[in-house]
């Protein structure tokens, strides 16, 4: 996950508030991690909360 991407969710995530997003599974697989993990580790980034994860889709809105 570049920085480039991390700053882009920030500013959407300030403007819109809840964003779901579709994760490709390479993106996980390849660092060893469950889709789990790389949701925990993108609200961290990003100053959010996971509200779900369904599939590969997970649904963070911003940290009140």
């Amino acid at each position: 996950m570049t920085q480039e991407v991390v700053d882009e969710i920030k500013k959407r995530l300030e403007k819109e508030g809840l964003l779901k997003i579709k994760i490709n599974k390479n993106i996980y697989v390849q660092e060893g991690i469950s889709i789990d993990e790389f949701a925990r580790i993108l609200a961290q980034k990003t100053d959010s909360e996971v509200i779900d994860i369904r599939g590969r889709t997970i649904i963070i809105a911003k940290r009140k």
